[in-house]
């Protein structure tokens, strides 16, 4: 089951790609529109992913290709009619560069954040944003950056499925449904009377929820015999987990 190359152990770890990267922006999700409208955009963010990340598979099988970067480019010297690796192109690279390179300061300022505010809380300790900004760089997301292959971290993916099952219970366990109540009538409100810029924002956060395109890639590139139904049942299984775990820790709001 946890063989490299599974569709359990590449399931996994598309899911544990996906933890992380929008779970806190659900509740501002759901408080802007509604818990039913929140639930049918994150199913519609949902389906996206799922396509999205099938579509990066069959692009693996087809070019051969393992990394984000070189499937774009692939992609990119395909349309031009360039079969193949193609040429290089200064242009797109550099595009890329500046795009990579801001999604990267995006993550540091937001981790910078939240760190020390979660070990504010948790341990009553204050704590230099510029040191956890250093301990997660040089433990955290240089180690996972190093290596060619992420066959590795399959174990740790299947553990992170049953944490945040844990997680999405604990949630509604704790949430104190009694004095919720009264705001029913805001969550049930008509699609009529929703401002669709609030749509358009819960609809961005929601799909950032299952942002794994990247890594969706090097997963789907270990993935044995990569047939259209396997692939599909990777990228299905994977988004449906999310989507129920997302709807639990949304309904908690």
């Amino acid at each position: 089951t946890f063989e490299a190359g599974s569709p359990f152990s590449c399931s996994t770890l598309l899911f544990t790609a996906s933890v992380g990267s929008g779970v806190l922006a659900l509740p501002s999700a759901a408080k802007g529109v509604g818990l039913g409208l929140g639930l049918r955009i994150l199913l519609g963010a949902c389906l996206i992913s799922a396509t999205s990340d099938w579509i990066l598979g069959r692009a693996v099988s087809i070019s051969g290709e393992k990394t984000y970067g070189s499937i774009l480019g692939w992609s990119v010297a395909y349309t031009k009619g360039r079969h193949g690796k193609g040429k290089r192109m200064p242009a797109f690279d550099a595009f890329m560069a500046v795009y990579q390179a801001a999604a990267i300061v995006t993550y540091l300022i937001f981790l910078g954040d939240f760190v020390p505010s979660v070990i504010q809380v948790w341990f009553d300790a204050s704590a230099s944003r510029t040191l956890s900004l250093v301990c997660i760089v040089y433990l955290a997301v240089l180690p996972l950056s190093v290596g060619s292959e992420i066959s590795s971290l399959r174990a740790v993916g299947s553990f992170s499925l049953w944490v945040m099952a844990i997680t999405a219970f604990t949630a509604v366990w704790k949430t104190p449904w009694n004095q919720l109540a009264q705001d029913q009538l805001a969550n049930a409100t008509p699609s009529s009377s929703v401002d669709w810029r609030q749509v358009m924002h819960a609809l961005s956060l929601g799909t950032f929820a299952y942002m794994n395109q990247v890594n969706a890639v090097c997963i789907t590139s270990e993935l044995h015999n990569p047939t259209r139904r396997r692939l599909a049942s990777v990228c299905a299984t994977t988004a449906l987990c999310l989507f129920l775990c997302y709807a639990a820790l949304m309904s908690a709001v």
